[in-house]
């Protein structure tokens, strides 16, 4: 294990992050790969100078302000929006369901990915041109299920959760206006659609920890706005991550190594939150379907099972199946 004290942790981060004014572009800094905070507003100006040996005297090329992480505000390069867009979409419904779980729309979290999608689909429709944050709440609120709005004390009138609102602003392919109060959207020249599935969000993990690092599971996970416990995969048999010789470290107990190297007939793991919790074998069932039969470890919870049929139709997918069938054996 990498033995580490606090002064060099923080020795790395401070070059990691620019603050030796090294850079010659701020473009090029590395924080600008998660993006820049703005609030309050203006900030992510102040922290571009605080890195660049000759700050921009106005606001820089190539950057944009749009809602990312945790639906905040940040400051990120145009040409990285794109990538950003489908790595911060919810990995499950699970996953779209804890991001905007708030007690206003309790309900409408319940919907999960499909809340994701109806809400950018709606910003996406509405903002074709600048327009006022207000203006394109209300007509976002006129095109989604009620069950995404709720009662508002504070103006008296009934709109989208804020949460929702705002974390889908990247996916629908809408920026914000810098320097403008109320907050001016407007549309992201060339914006492709809204995503259908999450990609790339292990690179966001791998950014986090060269700016941050080391960081623990739970924190990357905190900083994206998700939570740890959102991640199952199917691996197949002799999969790279399977391929390491610590065995012992992959999988703790010994008598499950028989099961899941096995040296015929090898099976695939099934991998939940980082742990080998299984193994899963699939086999054709006529010429479109195909079966895939798990065996776990110990019971799964039933966002797993979930998140396994998921997986389960990519597999199918891959393997030139038009329907999949998950089943348990254990």
């Amino acid at each position: 294990m990498l033995d580490v004290d606090r002064g060099r942790v923080l020795a790395y981060r401070v070059m990691a992050h620019g603050l030796e004014r090294e850079a010659g572009d701020v473009a090029d800094l590395a924080v600008l790969d998660l993006g820049v905070q703005d609030t309050p507003s203006g900030s992510a100006r102040l922290a571009l100078a605080a890195r660049s040996a000759t700050p921009p005297a106005g606001d820089p090329e190539g950057l944009a302000l749009v809602w990312t992480f945790r639906g905040a505000p940040h400051l990120h390069r145009i040409a990285d929006l794109p990538g950003l867009s489908t790595a911060l979409w919810p990995l499950s419904d699970a996953d779209a369901t804890a991001r905007i779980a708030t007690t206003s729309i309790k309900e409408g979290a319940r919907l999960g990915l499909a809340a994701f999608t109806a809400a950018a689909e709606a910003m996406r429709a509405v903002v074709t041109a600048p327009r006022p944050r207000g203006e394109v709440s209300t007509e976002v609120t006129a095109r989604i299920p009620a069950s995404l709005t709720y009662d508002c004390a504070s103006c008296g009138a009934r709109h989208v959760s804020g949460a929702l609102f705002q974390q889908v602003g990247l996916p629908a392919g809408v920026l914000v206006r810098p320097g403008t109060s109320p907050a001016v959207l407007a549309p992201i020249e060339g914006r492709p659609g809204v995503p259908r599935r999450a990609e790339g969000t292990a690179a966001l993990a791998e950014a986090y920890l060269r700016l941050h690092g080391p960081a623990t599971p739970a924190e990357v996970a905190s900083f994206i706005g998700t939570t740890q416990r959102d991640l199952v995969r199917l691996l197949p048999p002799s999969d790279p991550f399977l391929q390491a010789r610590d065995r012992a470290l992959l999988v703790p107990d010994k008598a499950r190594h028989a099961k899941v190297w096995k040296m015929i007939a090898k099976p695939g793991a099934l991998l939940v939150d980082g742990e080998i919790e299984g193994v899963w074998r699939a086999r054709k069932a006529g010429r479109a379907r195909l079966e895939i039969t798990v065996t776990p470890f110990q019971p799964l919870p039933a966002r797993v099972r979930d998140a396994v049929l998921d997986e389960a139709g990519r597999v199918a997918a891959v393997r030139g199946a038009t329907d999949v069938r998950v089943l348990y054996d254990g």
